[in-house]
Order: C-alpha cells, then structure tokens, then sequence
C-alpha cells in the first residue's frame, strides 16, 4: 500500500461513524494539491484490493451512492500500554506521522549539591554516552534505510523499455492436438497478465497474414514469424518447442529478435505428466518475462498461475481453448457448447463463465449473459487479476448497470494495464453509453493505437468522431481502414451513415453498390432500413428490416434478429406507423431487460405491463444507470402522456438531461411534453437542442420530429414565417415518405392552415 492509499484508510478509520463525502476525502488526502476525482477512486480500488486479501473477506468499503465512503468493517481499539517509552503523536497532516522519544528521569537520583557543583561535568558524561547511543542508533537507521531501498529498487529494476511479441505455434506435440492448442493458448493466457509484456492478439495476426497472402492455418516458419513481427511493430518472436519421450516431456520457449532471429532468451523445463503441462507452462512464462526485463515485483503482482488457480482440470482446459478458437471464428453456438462442457468438467471455472457470458451477448442471449456473469463475478477471487478486472468492469456495466462504477473499474484497469486494448475498449464502450462521446473518441484512439488492424475499433472509432460531429475524421477512419485491408459490412455501414450526414450523394452510391456486390451484409441492409424509417418509407424500410434479420438468422445469431426487429418496431410506433410498429414489436416476446422494447411496450398502450417491468427492474438493479437516468424517465413521460398529463411528463423527464450526450431522442420527448403542456417556448429549445447536434443520430427519427416539433412550437407562438419554414425543413426530409404516413398527413395539414390564416395586427 502506497503512502497515500494508507492515509485514505486512516482518515477513513477515524471518520467511521459517518459518510465521508469525495470532496472532503480529496481535501483531506490532497492537502493544498488540485487533484482529479479518478485518482481518488483508483486510491479506494487500490484500498479494497489490499483489504480483500484479509481471510475474512469482510466488505470493508462502502460506497454510498452519490454520497461518497464509509468504513464498515467492525474495528478493535487496543489499549496502550502503561509506561512506554517511545510515543507515537498525530501531526496535523496525517501523510506525516511523527516519533518521538521520552526520557523519564528520576529528579531525586540527583543530588542538589551535585547539580550545584559540578554541572559541567555531570552533563558532558551524559551527553556522550547519548551521543554515542544516538549515533549507533542513526548508523544502524541508515544502513537499514539504504538496504531497504535497494532491495524495493532490485523489487522494481526493469530491463527496458515494455516489449510486445509474436506468439508462434509450439513446434513437435503431445499426439494430442487439442492439447497442442490448449498449451499455446495457456501460454497466452498466462502472458496476458502482464503489464509489461504484450501478445500481438490472435485476430491481428489472421488478418496480417491475409495481407501477407497467407492462409491462417498455413504452417508458420521462422521467415514467416519474423515478418508478422515486423509489420506488427513488435520487438520479438516466441517460439516454443514439445518434445516427448515416452511419458516424458521437454518444453522449451525461447524469443527471437524480429531482425535478425538471434535468440533473446530461452527457457525450459521437463515434466513427466501430461496433466502437468499447464503448470509447466506457468513457470515458464515466469522465468521468460523476467527475462524479458519485466520486474520481480510485477511477476509476483500479476501473475496467477492458471492450472491451479483457475481451473485444475485439464480436460476443462481443453474445452476452454477450443471454445476461444471457435469464438475468433464467429462460430458463437458452437463455442457456448463447449463452454458449457469446461464447466461441467469444473464448476468453479471463472473464465469459462465469464467467456460464456460474452458469447451470450454477442447471440443476444442478454438473460443468459447476465447469469453467466453473475457466476463469473461470485468466482472472481480464482481468476489472474486482468481477468478480474474485466469480471468486474462487465458486471457493473452489465449485471448491476452502474455505468459510473463500470467507468471507474476501466480507469483503474487502465492504470494497471495501458497497454491492453480490450481495457480502452470498454471505456469507450461505457464512455458511449454515458454520452461522453469526446473522451470516447480518445479511448478508442488508444485502443486502436495497440490493436491497429482490428476492424472493430476502426468502426468504434469512426461512429464514435461522427458523433461527435466531426464526419471528416469518421470518413478518413473507415478509409484508412479500407486502405490496410481492414474492410467489411461495419465499414461500409459506417461510411454509409457518414454519407448521409454529409448529404454526399457520391459516397453514398459507391457505398450502395459495394453492398450490391455483397449481399450478405445484414448490418448495411439494416442501416438502409433505419434511415427508410426515419423518412416515413415504412413499406421500404420493412422489407429491409426483414432481410436483414433473415441473413442474421441463416447466420446464426437469431437472438440478435428478434432483438433488432423489436427495437425496429418501436421506432415505427414513434414515427407513427402503429400498427406495423405493434406487428413488428409482438414479433417475439418482450424481454424485460431491453429498456427500448419496455418503452415501446408503453407506447403500444401496455402501461400496466410497462410499469410492472420498470418497478421489477429497478428493484433487481437499484443502481442501473440508464433505468434510473434513460428508460425508466422516459417509460413514465410517455404514460403521462397518454394519461394527459403533460406536466408529469415533463417532470418524469427531467432526470435524462444528464445522458443527453447519448442521444436526441429524450431531448424531442421533453420538447413534446413542454408543447403538450403549454409551453411553447420551453418545447422550442428542447428541439432546437436535438437540432443542433444532427451527427449524433444521422438516421434517427430525432431530426425530422424534432423540425416538425419546432414548427408547432413556433406557431403556437405565434411566429408563422418561422412556422412555416420550419415545417418545409420536414417536409424536404419526408419527400419519399408514404402517401399516409400520418406525420406527413398532418403536416400538410397544418401548414395549409397556417397559410389559410390570415395575420394578426
């Protein structure tokens, strides 16, 4: 524990009987110093994950929510004892805890007469031998401290600078060839908890040998090697050898120089066992990043061996490293099978339920997802510390839904971890989904910095500067993208929507006829489906929903077909196509997790069931931000609504501003029920706000309801140029829309009107 992390428990300990709120821990801790909040946060992880290690397991930090801390643990006072001689005195500052040393002296062992007559004396003998005690005492100090030091510097001594290397295949084999690939796989496992050395992961490394015209399963030899070390920026190869002998094994793992291929280090270690390869693997992988110039500290700190720790069963092993193969694929059904067969060969795998957990998203299996997580967060403690970290930084976002500690969990795994691009990715991902959609646009940027051929980050990348309003950039991503080879139906999707926003008619043919030529891109074909929408195209847009969600089905991932049709559905209804919208919502069941199909339950007219689902969920996850923040808001404004009551709507509302950044769409359901409720200029500046920020949602409905809103604001202020001009922006935007789209019936309606009258004096 560092000094100030210390200081943190102690104020803590003598405020126990209280909430500690973050401003006066800051004051506190940081006398006189400006200091961030995060570094705040990161000092309570750093706090709990040292008390974690005490036997009871106690909670002994209590967050309280939009509060601050309170110590809970129960705490034993121990009595001081009587006559001490040294004494410890709380300064002011608590990061300065003072020694002081205590003389009791007898004044009657002192004679008068001697005092009187020979002070000099008397005081020069004592003073010598205190002198000479205190000057031992400082000596022995020194040497302590000056060995101490040493010892924390040889702890912390690294060999350089952090290297990132090439995991090539194990070269010889057990005869097991699933084994083969469990070993290599633990091999990288066991890698990926340092924070010093790095694995080029193994999508980056597919896709670089289809640029070099390599086949993934093709044989790699050493020249092979060496050029993906090359174009990856790495510093070195590691290649592994398995020679058995009867039912002896040698394992040998040695890293190369990518220049030139002269070794860097090696290792190796004999085993008589099959079963006891995995451990093998775990001292070796030791022995190589010391090697490598990792710390010893940093070994010691982050390494959990994977045999014993997480599972001892091979046969789970197995399982596991072909379901993370499988994964990589795409081939999500097949690896959840074999993810289910690691945890009936170990029930208490951490990392077989956390993975399970993320293929159950992937299929849009949310409910399984939630459950294997849970089990994944119950088994935390068996798991290396990078595999923790994402446990938990997962269950906050996705279990409990407090996206503010999901974001404080990824800042603090950033701190541990800022070479791992999967720990920048899920910043931005919870970054996003809190509207933070500029500081998005630097994690991703992170992430895409160490993973720089990974399609997904580009996309998160470009939809994350498009949000941001910055369309230039998002064009100039997908490109590059394009451009190294990194191409594909979320590419072309995301220069799709770019196209649209910036009304590049070119861009968007071009983009039209590469979806064209590739038929089975689901994502494109559902994109052209949302901007139908958001034109009043029903019956176009409901033949592109249905084809996209019939090319996700014949691919595997039904889930996320019924998943999309229904949110589609609600749109419909907002757009005011009811009763394809109710047809399209009813489609599959509602799954009452999904915030978007409960509101579009609301909207349908089913607020009992509504407001069921809202009162069970809250009560599930009391801290879930987008319920408390998002949905649950929105769920009672549009039942207030319905219920003609603008007013509570507008109240009910309140609490999105916040997430404004996310989205428009909260921003037109304020403006509604300000003009619902009579006041129009309140429901003007709620819709010139969604107006203002057109990139954010290029194919939402939010622009066109937001400019059919302003136009009703306007005239029932009275302002009928401005009206009416307002009210041709929509019409231009719903040109295309359908003979009796109901909003461009009314439109019509109201402008004709508006004309027809005649101009007050």
């Amino acid at each position: 524990m560092n000094r100030k992390t210390f200081d943190l428990l102690l104020y803590l300990i003598d405020h126990r009987t209280q909430v500690v709120t973050k401003d006066e821990l800051l004051t506190a801790v940081w006398p006189d110093q400006i200091v961030e909040e995060s570094n705040l946060s990161q000092h309570v992880f750093l706090l709990r994950k040292a008390l974690s290690r005490h036997e009871s397991k106690r909670k002994m930090i209590e967050t309280v929510a939009g509060r601050g801390y309170r110590f809970v643990a129960p705490l034993e006072i121990t009595p001081s004892e009587e006559n001490q001689s040294l004494v410890f005195k709380e300064r002011r500052s608590i990061t300065r805890v003072t020694l002081e040393e205590q003389i009791d002296e007898d004044p009657a062992t002192i004679a008068p007469a001697s005092r009187a007559e020979t002070p000099a004396k008397g005081f020069t003998a004592r003073s010598q031998r205190l002198l000479l005690a205190a000057g031992v005492l400082v000596l022995i100090a020194g040497l302590g401290w000056f060995g101490w030091t040493q010892w924390q510097h040889w702890l912390d001594r690294t060999g350089g600078p952090p290297v990132q290397i090439v995991l090539a295949p194990l070269a010889g084999t057990t005869g097991d060839t699933i084994l083969d690939h469990t070993l290599l796989d633990a091999l990288r496992t066991d890698l990926s908890q340092s924070p010093f050395v790095s694995v080029v992961p193994s999508t980056t490394v597919t896709t670089t040998l289809k640029q070099m015209k390599r086949a993934p399963d093709d044989p790699m030899d050493a020249a092979t090697a060496r050029e993906l070390c090359e174009r990856t920026n790495s510093q070195a190869v590691l290649n592994g050898t398995l020679a058995r002998d009867g039912e002896q094994f040698l394992v040998t793992e040695e890293a190369t120089n990518c220049v030139d291929g002269a070794t860097l280090v090696a290792a190796k270690r004999e085993v008589t066992r099959a079963e006891d390869l995995p451990g093998t693997i775990d001292r070796l992988t030791g022995i190589l990043r010391q090697k490598l110039g990792e710390s010893r500290r940093s070994i010691e700190r982050f390494s959990v061996p994977i045999a014993p720790a997480d599972t001892a069963s091979l046969e789970a092993l197995k399982a596991y490293s072909q379901a993370k193969r499988l994964s990589e694929q795409g081939k999500r059904s097949e690896s959840v099978g074999l993810l289910k067969q690691a945890i009936s060969y170990d029930p208490n795998f951490g990392s077989a339920y956390y993975d399970l957990a993320m293929n159950y998203s992937s299929t849009g299996d949310n409910a399984g997802s939630r459950k294997a997580l849970e089990k994944a967060y119950s088994l935390r403690d068996s798991v290396g510390p990078l595999m923790k970290i994402n446990i938990t930084g997962r269950y906050e976002s996705i279990v409990t839904g407090d996206l503010y500690a999901a974001e404080r969990d990824y800042h603090a795994w950033i701190a541990l971890y800022p070479r791992l691009a999967s720990a920048w990715n899920n910043l931005f991902i919870v970054q996003r989904a809190l509207g933070e959609q500029a500081e998005a646009v630097v994690s991703v940027q992170h992430a895409l910095a160490l993973r720089p051929k990974y399609l997904g980050l580009f996309t998160n990348l470009a939809d994350a500067q498009l949000a941001s309003g910055d369309a230039k950039s998002a064009r100039a991503t997908c490109e590059r993208a394009i451009a190294l080879g990194v191409d594909g139906d979320l590419i072309r999707m995301t220069l799709f929507v770019t196209a649209v926003a910036q009304g590049d008619a070119a861009l968007l043919q071009a983009e039209r006829d590469w979806a064209a030529s590739h038929p089975d891109s689901p994502y494109f074909i559902l994109a052209e489906g949302e901007l139908a929408t958001s034109q009043g195209r029903f019956a176009e847009a409901r033949r592109f929903i249905d084809q996209g969600a019939e090319i996700l089905r014949h691919q595997g991932f039904s889930e996320a077909a019924a998943s999309l049709t229904k949110s589609y559905g609600a749109n419909f209804i907002v757009a005011g196509d009811t009763a394809d919208g109710v047809a399209l919502l009813k489609s599959a069941p509602v799954d009452p997790e999904e915030g978007t199909e409960v509101l579009g339950l609301a909207q349908m007219g089913n607020q009992n069931e509504a407001t069921k689902i809202l009162g069970d969920e809250l009560s599930k996850r009391p801290n879930d931000t987008l319920w408390r923040s998002w949905f649950g808001p929105a769920i009672r404004g549009e039942i207030a609504l319905t219920s003609n009551k603008p007013l509570d709507a507008i109240a009910a509302l309140e609490p999105t501003r916040t997430l404004d950044g996310r989205s428009n769409d909260m921003a037109v359901r304020r403006g509604s029920a300000y003009l619902a409720g009579g006041q129009p200029l309140s429901a003007e500046a709620e819709f010139r706000k969604a107006l203002a920020k057109p990139f954010l949602e290029p194919l939402s409905l939010t622009q066109p309801l937001a400019w059919l809103g302003l136009a009703r604001a306007l005239a029932a202020e009275g302002r009928r140029p401005q009206a009416a001009e307002a009210y041709e922006h929509f019409l231009a935007l719903w040109s295309r829309a359908d003979s009796k789209a109901v909003f461009l019936t009314e439109a019509k309606q109201e402008l004709a009107a508006l004309r027809a009258t005649p101009a007050s004096r």
